[in-house]
């Protein structure tokens, strides 16, 4: 991304298809533009749910209006990992 190097034909290939908004459209949440000089973030800070299933094992999801906000949910607690 910087240029430092010549990519292979093959990582041409999976870079544009990174960035294609009709195919992989990666780029759309994982941000590659370098700012000011530093290398990008390769996220947007945003959390979307890409259909992963419910786990039946965790209780909680057994409720269809529980919806597990991970790193901001309620059972964050400053400092500490929730149990």
């Amino acid at each position: 991304m910087r240029g430092d190097i010549e990519l292979t034909e093959q990582e041409e290939r999976g870079a544009s298809l990174f960035k294609d908004p009709l195919k992989g459209n990666c780029a759309s949440c994982h941000l590659g533009d370098t700012r000011d000089n530093k290398p990008p973030p390769f996220t947007d800070f945003d959390y979307v749910n890409v259909g992963v299933p419910r786990n039946p094992r965790i209780h909680a999801n057994a409720d269809p209006n529980y919806y597990d906000l991970g790193l901001c949910g309620p059972l964050r607690r400053a400092g500490k990992r929730a149990a």
